[in-house]
């Protein structure tokens, strides 16, 4: 089942005896537990009716022993196992044991992470209990992420922005979560709902990320003052010189891909996947590339490499290394090779 095939059954209240939520995205593994407790308990009874357990703490007779004990507070529980991959060989026979006989009043739903396919366990859960993958989202489909639950939540984020946010922040839709809750309280009393991408440079993610993504772009566009002092001013907040370095390699590799590709008249389509950005934001990154040639990036990504070849084989003082590095790359006499 798909996780919104799931989404409608759970709609319906037509909630399965047995789960098995499989896969690395646990944000929505989180998200979809919820709406099934909600649907099978009623409302407000989530802390009496809902229980979570490990198979890192358990074995599989003491979960068996829970779906059949009596509920203090709720005639309907929902127990969730986690980690089931920790299940012992004699665990997992009594979990699937139970799951051909399952107590009526009870939702079990189990969990694992990292379950290896080819056990007899993951074909028992499979078969015995309605199993939903959970993929981890990534690149586009976490740019999309972003911009529906802004709406869902009265807010506006242009594609642009949704990809900012998700370049400064990453792809863990918990962190994107908390990072929109965060624009929705500060936009609460603005009398806004445009989420600007001046917004996202001051609220998302940590500074180093926000600013080490501004020093690649003023070293990009040989804004050299500017590149020096957003240099100085990351030494002084006590940032690692050699992780400023790594963070400009990052960026400089993805604008060089989106030049290269471009000028080999890619469609935006295989450029969005090759990048990992949402499709719609191609053309935004295209013309954040312009600003050099392919020839150019790849100049410059050569001096980023061996400048971190010369700290690693303890050449010269790390900052002056970081700073010449700097200084280079966004001089507007770049050196020809």
């Amino acid at each position: 089942m798909t996780l919104k095939e799931l989404q409608r059954q759970v709609a319906l209240k037509k909630i399965a005896p047995s789960y098995f939520f499989y896969g690395e995205e646990e944000y929505q593994k989180d998200q979809a537990i919820r709406q099934i407790a909600e649907a099978w308990l009623g409302d407000g009874k989530l802390s009496e009716g809902l229980e979570s357990l490990s198979a890192t703490e358990v074995d599989g007779d003491t979960v068996v022993q829970r779906t059949q004990s009596l509920g203090m507070f709720a005639d309907r529980r929902v127990i969730v196992v986690r980690d089931a991959e920790s299940f012992s060989v004699k665990s997992r026979k009594m979990i699937l044991e139970y799951l051909g006989a399952p107590t009526p009043d009870v939702c079990l739903i189990i969990c694992s992470v990292g379950l290896d396919r080819k056990t007899a366990f993951y074909k028992g859960l499979t078969e015995k209990s309605v199993a939903v993958t959970f993929y981890q989202v990534k690149g586009p489909e976490a740019v999309r992420w972003v911009s529906q639950q802004a709406e869902t939540r009265g807010l506006k984020i242009t594609s642009g922005g949704a990809q900012m946010l998700v370049d400064i922040s990453g792809q863990n839709l918990a962190v994107l979560e908390k990072e929109l809750e965060k624009f929705s309280v500060y936009l609460s009393g603005s009398g806004r709902s445009q989420i600007s991408e001046d917004d996202i440079r001051v609220l998302a993610g940590s500074s180093f990320e926000v600013e080490s993504y501004e020093l690649a772009d003023a070293v990009c566009q040989r804004d050299q003052p500017a590149a020096l002092a957003l240099y100085e001013r990351l030494l002084a907040s006590g940032e690692d010189p050699v992780r400023l370095l790594s963070a400009l390699f990052y960026q400089f590799e993805k604008w060089w891909m989106v030049s290269l590709m471009s000028a080999g008249g890619r469609p935006d389509r295989e450029i969005a996947w090759t990048v990992r950005i949402g499709e719609g934001m191609v053309g935004v990154v295209r013309q954040q590339a312009s600003k050099r040639s392919p020839r150019e990036y790849l100049t410059a990504l050569n001096d980023i490499f061996r400048a971190e070849h010369r700290l690693k084989s303890g050449l010269g003082d790390t900052r002056s290394v970081v700073q010449r590095t700097i200084y280079e790359l966004s001089s507007q006499n770049p050196r020809k090779n």
